[in-house]
């Protein structure tokens, strides 16, 4: 029997009980919160909890236990609680309603409590109806609604994220806004080398927070929960100004806190000057995140604990920014989070994703698993013996374990190409898309005429293997349709390395067009629709940028 996420303490029984047996809830105040017992025994099974949220969970393990066994239940008990009370996601990229609604019981069966989405520009603003219609509107009230409902039924809170500093370029490109910004003419150099041209936080006066509070007037209403993401991370023109930054951070907080809403703030500008954490407001919880190998969630952690602040730690499922997916890393990021925030005191987990441009959406059911497990049961995360397992058990029933195998060896399809890191939280692979190559520098990385051999035949091999893969279910039939187009975007990547080498790639033109016709064959499955046309411009301008001077555009 194989449970997920797994209980720490399970006992079996002589003999079996009848699935048409008598099931009673129990409440039980000795039970620790979001904890159950269940017990199946002969007479009647029994499902205990301290709250309905306990109960809930015993009853999602008992459909587990009667979905891998047809007939009889096996005589047993178990006790289960979480390891942490805060087990969160983050869904910053553009899925549809669809998605998240069939995303939700999922993620409920992996003890998943908190769901956080990216809104702002995205949902239509009565006040700023001309950028957010041009950004692509994706939410409504009632869609949110609806979404908020879906989750308070499965015990998860839907928390809005709502940038409030810095990531304001929808709005601040536009001359009618640039007043706003810190920097209305940019100017600044951002850290991997561009030069902005407009700016992207806003000025901390009251104008600002007036035009925040406006934004905030039309969206709160729609999520039920008492928490607010703020974001606030990546004030890339913020220079030594963390005084002014904690003061406008307060005042945020104030504001929402007569509201009766309690804000988090991403933690790393703040990480950049510690002596400044003693002016935040104690009320605000601090979100750690991190997505690469050896990144110090304990100290930095410790940092916000020692002064009083609340935190948790957020690793990511390192399947953004990619086109396979980047499996060691994410496995590697989630544990080192879920130790560090047991060291650290920290609230909880919440595991984040940042976008869905190219990348298969299968690939990040790895990481979403593996990070609902070590925010339940972190010892048992630890122990897995790999994700490929607890993402089948969690999305598809059980029932499609060679393609998890498959999706998890994908995963390391780029690391072939090399693994230190060109740009913060890509692969390889993503970064010849970006163009974070040339020839002297992809030589100099260490990508040769021999590694691209290798990477084609481990591409040639993937290739061959999903096409010979068996799958039970139609979840995994849509995922495998899926992979089939993410291994044409891996080898039009491979392309891209092999003509900054001046490699022959005479499958070039025919594959590019391939990839355009598919991507946008399949977008709609996932995304929103009206997102669709400014992928497929991103894509093109990607393609176009590798190609013969003199040759069509795709």
């Amino acid at each position: 029997m194989n449970l997920f996420p797994p209980p720490r303490r399970i006992r079996f029984f002589p003999g079996t009980v009848s699935r048409a047996a008598r099931c009673r809830e129990i409440t039980d105040p000795a039970l620790p919160p979001d904890g159950f017992r269940l017990q199946i025994a002969p007479d009647e099974i029994r499902i205990a909890g301290s709250s309905p949220s306990g109960v809930f969970y015993g009853k999602r393990m008992l459909n587990k236990i009667c979905r891998q066994h047809a007939g009889m239940l096996p005589a047993m008990e178990i006790e289960d609680q979480p390891d942490f009370p805060l087990r969160g996601l983050l869904l910053a990229g553009a899925a549809n309603p669809e998605t998240l609604h069939a995303l939700i019981p999922r993620l409920a069966d992996g003890g998943i409590n908190q769901l956080q989405i990216k809104i702002r520009e995205n949902f239509l603003l009565k006040k700023h109806e001309r950028i957010c219609r041009k950004a692509g509107v994706v939410w409504t009230p009632e869609i949110l609604r609806d979404l908020d409902r879906a989750c308070r039924e499965h015990f998860i809170e839907l928390v809005p994220f709502l940038n409030s500093c810095g990531h304001f370029e929808p709005f601040l490109e536009d001359p009618a806004y640039r007043d706003l910004a810190l920097y209305p003419a940019g100017g600044f150099t951002f850290p991997w080398g561009d030069t902005a041209e407009t700016g992207t936080m806003l000025n901390m006066k009251q104008e600002s927070l007036d035009f925040l509070f406006g934004i905030y007037e039309e969206i709160l209403p729609c999520f039920s929960s008492g928490l607010v993401n703020i974001g606030c991370d990546e004030t890339w023109e913020l220079g030594s100004g963390y005084g002014e930054y904690c003061m406008f951070i307060n005042r945020i907080a104030r504001w929402l806190r007569q509201k009766g809403k309690r804000c988090q703030i991403w933690g790393d500008i703040l990480l950049q000057s510690p002596e400044h954490i003693r002016l935040l407001d104690p009320d605000i919880t601090v979100l750690v995140w991190g997505y690469n190998d050896g990144y110090p969630f304990e100290r930095n952690l410790r940092y916000f604990h020692d002064a009083g602040i609340r935190t948790v730690a957020c690793p990511g499922t390192s399947a953004y920014l990619s086109i396979c997916g980047r499996t060691g890393t994410a496995r590697r990021n989630i544990e080192d989070a879920a130790a560090a925030a047991h060291a650290a005191g920290s609230e909880g987990i919440l595991n984040t994703d940042w976008q869905f441009m190219f990348r298969p959406w299968c690939t990040a059911y790895l990481p979403i698993a593996h990070g609902a497990a070590a925010a339940w049961n972190s010892g048992g995360a630890l122990h897995a013996e790999n994700m490929a397992g607890e993402a089948d058990e969690l999305f598809f029933d059980g029932r499609e374990p060679a393609l998890c195998c498959w999706i998890e060896r994908f995963g390391r399809l780029s690391d072939i190409l090399g693994t230190e890191i060109v740009v913060e939280d890509r692969s390889t692979l993503f970064c010849l898309y970006e163009h974070r190559f040339t020839p002297e520098s992809l030589r100099s990385y260490g990508i040769d005429r021999q590694v691209m051999r290798r990477f084609r035949k481990e591409l040639e091999r993937l290739r061959s293997d999903l096409k010979s893969l068996p799958v039970s279910s139609s979840a995994g039939a849509d995922a495998r349709q899926e992979l089939r187009h993410a291994l044409d975007l891996a080898e039009l990547g491979g392309c891209f390395a092999e003509r900054l080498l001046g490699m022959e790639t005479p499958a070039f033109d025919r594959l590019a067009g391939k990839v355009i016709h598919d991507h946008a064959a399949s977008w709609n499955r996932f995304h929103p629709e009206i997102l669709l046309p400014g992928v497929l411009q991103n894509l093109r301008r990607m393609i176009n940028a590798y190609r013969d001077p003199g040759r069509d555009a795709v």
